[in-house]
């Protein structure tokens, strides 16, 4: 018999945030496989994307629940004071990016992150309250479901998840983790929170989900080996359907889509070994275009200036998922920055895999006090780049080499060095990484 699935993700496509794609992508490639998928996500999507309305048209039913009166009143008001504020930023010229970046650092940044992690968890709270009404409102609908997939973060999906497997304890739960609830940014005021309701899901769920080896065992703390498991994230071949074949790039162009995180995401390793080579004469800057898409430009721009090469950049603002893609395909080589720290292993973000849909190099930065990180061992077997690790001073070397030796290449007008281990990156098709949910789907029969 066919099963029935509800997926519950307050982050969901058309919205055009990275938390969307992956429980998007488990409901696409699920009802390719015939089980009857349906989704409940908030209505209050702030970016629509046309390409991803694409992929939800199969899905059987996608409930969009409306926030509350009181907080949407909250929430509108506190958006339009955003906008009026990132209007002025955006207005300002490079000094006055300069002087907002030098008071990011002051106890301004941390009393403003304390205030919008408290704004989102009341958001979490206000959707948790909706969807209890909405399951209490209508019963037999969700006693159909035999197995309910909750993604976090937010921490909407997870609470609802909790509620609904101590409501019907019959339907087997997954509790699937794109990140670990306490991480090292996590507000003092919160983290002893989350880590009790990190630990009541893992209690509660049949089933325990992670991205990466890191991010499992800080969630399980050693415990629950007999039902937690690394299901990574991966990438869709058929995101390139509607992308052209694009021009041979002109530049050295490299490309960082996305967020920056503060700046704990470093792009400086490489502004050094540019600078460097620039000042060595081995390369020449006017050949070189460091294309950024996100909201976090002036992020970048300090670290690029710090080394005198902020020319090179060229800012692409917010794009939609279509054009991030088309972006990405245009460039010659895909930046890839996070970190590895003691405490915070296993960080591992998605976009290396959609960048495996493109065939062309990746250059990950590893900042942190820890190597041999999941980033460097995929990069490593996959053979698709090179990576950088803070912590190995060799690498830094050989970022320099395969830099100039990557510039002579290009100069000779040959393509990039790209030698894929191609069985190795087809683990990550979503084709084969929804065989993962499947055996747990099964399994929890």
């Amino acid at each position: 018999m066919v099963k029935n699935i509800l997926i519950i993700s307050y982050l969901f496509a058309p919205e055009n945030a990275i938390g969307a794609i992956r429980p998007l992508k488990i409901a696409k490639y699920l009802k390719k496989n015939k089980y009857n998928v349906d989704v409940v996500t908030t209505s209050l999507k702030n970016e629509k994307d046309e390409k991803l309305k694409e992929d939800i048209k199969p899905i059987d039913r996608i409930t969009e629940l409306n926030h509350t009166t009181p907080f949407l009143n909250f929430y509108n008001r506190l958006m339009n004071k955003l906008n009026k504020k990132n209007l002025s930023i955006q207005k300002g010229n490079s000094k006055s990016i300069e002087n907002k970046l030098k008071k990011s650092y002051s106890i301004r940044k941390t009393i403003s992150f304390n205030i919008r992690y408290s704004i989102s968890l009341y958001k979490s709270y206000d959707f948790f309250k909706v969807f209890k009404e909405n399951v209490k409102s209508n019963p037999q609908t969700y006693k159909k479901y035999e197995v309910c997939i909750s993604t976090f973060g937010p921490t909407a999906s997870l609470l609802s998840g909790l509620w609904l497997k101590r409501k019907f304890p019959n339907i087997k739960w997954i509790c699937d983790f794109r990140d670990p609830m306490v991480l090292e940014d996590t507000p003092f005021l919160f983290k002893n929170y989350n880590r009790y309701l990190q630990k009541k899901a893992c209690k509660n769920a049949d089933y325990i989900v992670a991205v990466s080896e890191g991010y499992l065992d800080r969630i399980c703390k050693n415990k629950y080996h007999d039902k937690s498991y690394v299901i990574p994230n991966g990438y869709d071949i058929e995101d390139l359907d509607e992308i052209g074949s694009q021009d041979k790039p002109q530049k050295f162009s490299l490309v960082y889509p996305g967020a920056l995180y503060g700046g704990k995401r470093k792009i400086t390793p490489l502004f050094r070994v540019l600078s460097e080579l620039a000042k060595e004469k081995k390369i020449d800057l006017y050949d070189i275009e460091f294309w950024y898409a996100g909201s976090q430009f002036n992020i970048l721009f300090e670290q690029a200036q710090a080394y005198s090469i902020e020319d090179i950049l060229v800012n692409h603002g917010t794009l939609s998922r279509k054009d991030c893609l088309e972006l990405q395909c245009k460039s010659r080589y895909l930046i890839l920055s996070t970190w590895n720290n003691n405490g915070e292993e296993g960080v591992f973000p998605g976009k290396i895999l959609e960048y495996m849909l493109f065939n062309k190099p990746i250059i990950a930065l590893v900042s942190g006090n820890k190597a041999n990180s999941e980033i460097y061992q995929m990069i490593h077997n996959s053979k698709i780049g090179i990576a950088y690790e803070e912590m190995q001073a060799e690498h830094y070397i050989l970022l320099k080499e395969y830099i100039l030796n990557e510039y002579k290449r290009f100069k000779k007008g040959l393509e990039p060095t790209f030698n894929s281990d191609e069985a190795f990156v087809n683990k990550y098709n979503y084709l084969n990484i929804i065989k993962d949910f499947i055996f747990l789907i099964e399994r929890s029969s």
